[in-house]
């Protein structure tokens, strides 16, 4: 999502990837806020329409900003680590509050997005060296379908590593300099047509595949397929290319100039992932009984609350600045023995405890006591 995952605001940035990452992760908000509400015809299309693409491109953005050996640090590693223990912690309460029997490795609701991007950005250089790993992965990604195995345990999120790979793959080997170079050259009028293009041609493709595949809400998540057929794998196949014309899209649409609110959502847009997903749930349990269209209006205020709340640079600066001195503190740092770090560690410790210890607690309470 960012350079370095999460971090310091550097001292320049690029408004024309800010402007994507901020249209991506209003989208990913957006869809959240009614992906509980999706007995609602309407609610239901737009969240399907937006699922074809959105975490598409947005593994693909963070593959592209995971060339440098800063990202790839074991620092910066420690960070995605402390930023997925932090987005976990409500979660695994709310689900033993449901009796459910929570783990730490077993990523709820959006949360896997940040074990996956430690995977890739560890795995995916060494991938790279190889001549023809695009394909390779392609293929792999596809059929890993099959494999029911991988695809029902939910582990450290293997299925969504594995399937959503490619994407971060073609934004690590893109070469951002030539891209932004070659669509820069061309005259505004060319890229607004280009874009509009793509668009439209993912969308007549999204349209296509819901009538011929009669695909469904399966398809459009990493799960294993129904079976041994050749309408699953297409499927997904067909999901590839509607986000390929969508990231296409993107690049040639998003403007090399600050926009407000979108361009300050893409800047921060870590700190809106970590703080949205427990909101939307809310959301959408108080916005239940209204009719659809309250409802997607609602959605769209919800939407841009979270992310002038979490998106503002002021929160966004205290958050990354938490988790980094957390992954600072546990990385023996030069300075990481000062009083500072030794606090932090001690705060990072205590909410592992917590993930760790307290549902345990809760269960014995549980079973003993009441």
């Amino acid at each position: 999502m960012t350079e370095s995952a999460i971090s310091i605001k550097p001292k320049t940035r690029s408004p024309y990837w800010d402007n994507i990452k901020g249209v991506l992760i209003l989208l990913v908000v957006f869809a959240h806020c009614l992906y509980g509400i999706q007995d609602k015809e309407a609610n239901r299309v737009i969240v399907d329409f937006i699922y074809y693409f959105h975490m598409p491109a947005f593994v693909f953005v963070s593959g592209f900003f995971s060339k440098s050996e800063r990202s790839r640090s074991a620092n910066s590693i420690i960070q995605l680590l402390v930023g997925y223990l932090i987005f976990m912690l409500p979660f695994i309460f709310w689900k033993v509050h449901n009796g459910a029997e929570p783990k730490l490795i077993n990523p709820y609701y959006s949360a896997w997005y940040l074990l996956a991007l430690a995977v890739w950005r560890v795995i995916t250089p060494y991938l790279a060296k190889f001549k023809h790993i695009m394909p390779a992965i392609i293929i792999f990604s596809i059929l890993v379908g099959f494999w029911k195995t991988v695809n029902d345990n939910t582990t450290l999120a293997i299925s969504k590593v594995v399937t959503f790979w490619p994407y971060f793959m073609a934004g690590y080997l893109l070469n951002g300099e030539t891209l932004e170079n070659k669509i820069k050259s061309k005259p505004a009028i060319q890229r607004l047509e280009l874009g509009t293009i793509s668009v439209i041609c993912g969308v007549l493709l999204q349209i296509a595949s819901y009538k011929t595949l009669n695909m469904s809400k399966n398809d459009l998540l990493p799960n294993a397929y129904k079976g041994v057929n050749l309408v699953d794998p297409a499927s997904r196949i067909v999901i590839m290319l509607v986000s390929a014309f969508f990231i296409l899209g993107f690049l040639y649409l998003s403007a090399n100039k600050k926009i407000p609110f979108i361009t300050m959502a893409g800047r921060n847009s870590m700190s809106i992932f970590l703080f949205h997903r427990i909101l939307t749930m809310i959301f959408s349990n108080y916005a239940q009984p209204y009719r659809a269209r309250i409802q997607i209006l609602l959605a769209v205020l919800a939407t841009v609350a979270i992310a002038l709340v979490f998106g503002n640079d002021f929160v966004s600066k205290y958050v990354n600045l938490f988790i980094k001195n957390c992954a600072d503190s546990v990385s023996f740092l030069p300075n990481s023995n000062d009083k500072k770090m030794k606090i932090h560690r001690a705060i990072l410790l205590i909410l592992t405890a917590i993930a760790f210890v307290g549902p345990i607690c809760i269960k014995l309470v549980r079973t003993y006591i009441l």
